[in-house]
């Protein structure tokens, strides 16, 4: 074999000259020719952001206000605002679609309206625990010009977004004395 002798070959591209091999361009659906200079894409978790917030500062109130910005920034609270935001809406719906529907108790509907109106004041919420559950069990769902009918849409809907209130402030009072346990334990 002869040996060659002389500089290695240049490696470096020439970008003056173009080279045709006789092959078409890569598609710009292949990966491999898309060259990325950006980062890959982040994979960090709520509790990561938080712990790092908690972390980068310097007083417990700014460690409130970047967890706080942290929390409502998150996809979950955005949908649990849409939710808070569509019962009210749901509940002036429901009290104005079946307002003369129910003379049984003629101040359902109109408790719905108000309420969905201000949001569930709490006083509103007490008149409208009276109403709705003095009427339970004595209402009909037949409307034979009696006067204890009830629209079943407009009774039922009432009685359950007054009592799934009640539940959701149960668990959440669960939730929160678990979370205390738990913090206390851990601390």
């Amino acid at each position: 074999m002869a040996e060659k002798s002389g500089p290695p070959p240049d490696y470096q591209p020439n970008y003056e000259t173009p080279v045709n091999s006789g092959q078409p361009p890569p598609a710009y659906t292949d990966p491999s020719s898309v060259i990325r200079s950006d980062p890959p894409p982040s994979y960090e978790s709520l509790f990561g952001r938080v712990k790092a917030a908690k972390q980068n500062s310097d007083s417990k109130v700014s460690c409130v206000k970047a967890v706080t910005g942290i929390i409502l920034g998150t996809v979950g609270c955005t949908i649990c605002l849409g939710v808070f935001l569509a019962i009210p809406i749901s509940m002036i719906v429901i009290g104005a679609i079946y307002l003369h529907d129910c003379p049984a108790e003629r101040y359902i509907p109109i408790y719905l309206i108000v309420a969905g109106c201000f949001g569930l004041v709490k006083n509103l919420s007490s008149l409208g625990n009276v109403w709705v559950y003095r009427t339970h069990g004595n209402w009909v769902a037949d409307p034979v010009t009696s006067s204890i009918y009830c629209h079943p849409t407009c009774y039922y809907f009432a009685f359950w977004m007054i009592t799934s209130t009640y539940i959701l402030l149960g668990a959440m009072c669960c939730c929160i004395c678990i979370g205390g346990i738990i913090a206390a334990c851990c601390a």
